[in-house]
């Protein structure tokens, strides 16, 4: 029985999966992050917690944002009092379309009720390029990434967009501390095909589990500025279910229903 297992699950192709690309189309064969996901493109059919088998949560990853140095503001209070100001006036730049930070972007609006305009890029490094140089004024984006060109002094962080601050920046201010029910979060899945036996699910979560559980591995996550999250397979899908009536209701309340 053991030994059967073992052979099906090494025959298996599982999908570590982000935000976007779990909530993608299926019928998109590309599946690259930064095409609209499922909750702004209309009259998609299927769903995804059909298309697969849920294992385990993987890492949470709060993001942050940042701003240009010229922008005048040093915080989240400050920023939405000049967006205020300035309605229309201020971009928040984004991976992509549909990426989690272009959703956060729109929380932030939702949220703040403000007016910035969203510009979406082609990928994260087109997005940290366009915000280093002025291009933007905000965007969204991970620890490592925004906080390697914080301290080169190249952009200045504002907020940060966890439930609550990171132990790697106890000094930084929540944006749900001026906005509260704020949370961008980016987070990874592991993910079998649907049908995938049960006993092969739980096999390959326990391994997870051990994997990320007080481990080398985990201890060098959480030093990047990542928080390793393994969880039951009934755990993912109510967390997957939760995040997707979350995002569900930003992108309503931001009229981004069809990929606008």
């Amino acid at each position: 029985m053991e030994q059967g297992l073992f052979r099906l699950a090494a025959s298996l192709a599982l999908l570590l999966a982000c935000g976007s690309v779990f909530a993608q189309s299926p019928g998109d064969a590309q599946g690259y992050p930064g095409r609209p996901i499922r909750i702004i493109v209309a009259n998609t059919a299927g769903s995804a917690l059909r298309d697969f088998a849920p294992v385990s949560l993987v890492i949470t990853s709060i993001q942050l944002l940042a701003s240009h140095p010229s922008v005048a503001a040093t915080n989240v209070p400050e920023l939405l009092a000049l967006a205020r100001a300035r309605p229309g006036q201020l971009n928040c730049g984004s991976s992509g379309a549909g990426s989690s930070n272009h959703l956060a972007c729109a929380m932030l609006d939702v949220l703040g009720q403000v007016d910035i305009v969203h510009v979406p890029f082609k990928g994260t490094v087109p997005q940290q390029t366009g915000l280093m140089s002025g291009q933007v004024q905000i965007a969204f984006a991970s620890i490592p990434t925004t906080m390697t060109h914080v301290k080169a002094g190249k952009l200045r962080v504002l907020g940060q967009g966890g439930p609550k601050r990171s132990p790697l920046l106890p000094d930084l201010p929540t944006i749900a501390e001026t906005l509260p029910g704020f949370q961008a979060t980016t987070w990874y899945a592991l993910l079998a095909p649907r049908g995938t036996p049960a006993a092969i699910v739980q096999r390959l979560n326990a391994e997870v589990v051990k994997a990320l559980s007080d481990s080398p591995v985990a201890q060098r996550l959480i030093r990047l500025g990542l928080d390793p999250a393994p969880c039951t397979p009934a755990e993912l899908t109510a967390y997957l279910k939760a995040e997707t009536e979350r995002y569900g209701r930003i992108v309503k309340q931001a009229g981004l229903a069809g990929g606008k």
